[in-house]
């Protein structure tokens, strides 16, 4: 779920800018933002925690555009950015319901999942075309950095979301726990520009990150690729190349 949900964030507040571009000059808020909450969506998954931090309403509004059937008032005018569509009346109630939206989702899972809610027309007409500039980096594969913070955005996992065939990508990159689990405390003067000068330069060479993209207007008979399907241990090939 992680390496996917919020290219819309681009949308909201960049897609670019370099980080350490001259010290305070250029930041990529965007990326920035989904790097401390995937970092939090991860914390999270510990039975014990009891709280979870970062911009959760975009995690909320990734959720209602692709399980509309969760917001208890659907019928809501499409305005830009996209989670001020939810701003006025709530999408989602209170957390005491989580097990009747787990029940909702199971229930919805096959049709009722919109896999590509941005191509809607409705949607499309309300986003302005400064809003889609570089809109190829939202299937990259990159680092995402918040100062200690680093995670990866695995964009190129998910891009039939985009319009594309999805080829069988390469491994996910699996950061180490160590710096996983990093964090500010006892690190006071660190310069997080040094501390991860290799992946910082991986962001900075994100044009290049780009993986291949074959459009293709009509995805849905792409879903018999699905069937073919090679196990080897515990992991799970799709035959033909794409999936």
């Amino acid at each position: 779920m992680e390496f996917f949900f919020f290219y819309v964030l681009m949308w909201h507040v960049g897609s670019g800018h370099n980080f350490w571009a001259g010290f305070g000059v250029l930041y990529s808020w965007g990326s920035s933002v989904l790097a401390i909450l995937y970092r939090e969506l991860c914390r999270t998954t510990d039975p014990s925690a009891v709280d979870i931090g970062g911009c959760l309403i975009l995690l909320q509004s990734w959720a209602l555009y692709r399980m509309p059937f969760l917001a208890s008032i659907s019928h809501q005018s499409y305005t830009f950015p996209l989670v001020n569509r939810w701003s006025t009346n709530l999408g989602i109630g209170r957390s005491y319901t989580v097990l009747i939206y787990c029940l909702m989702i199971e229930n919805h899972s096959g049709e009722g999942f919109i896999w590509m809610p941005y191509s809607d027309p409705e949607v499309t007409v309300v986003i302005p075309s400064y809003a889609q500039v570089h809109s190829h980096l939202w299937c990259i594969s990159a680092p995402l950095i918040h100062f200690q913070t680093v995670e990866w955005y695995h964009g190129d996992r998910v891009i039939r979301q985009f319009g594309c065939i999805q080829y069988i990508p390469t491994q996910p990159v699996r950061l180490d726990a160590q710096l996983h689990g990093m964090t500010r405390r006892g690190r006071h003067g660190t310069d997080w520009g040094d501390e991860h000068e290799q992946y910082i330069t991986m962001w900075n060479n994100r044009f290049s990150r780009v993986p291949q993209m074959d459009r293709c207007l009509d995805l849905q008979h792409r879903h018999s690729t699905y069937s073919g399907t090679m196990r080897r241990g515990n992991h799970f090939y799709l035959v033909g190349g794409r999936w």
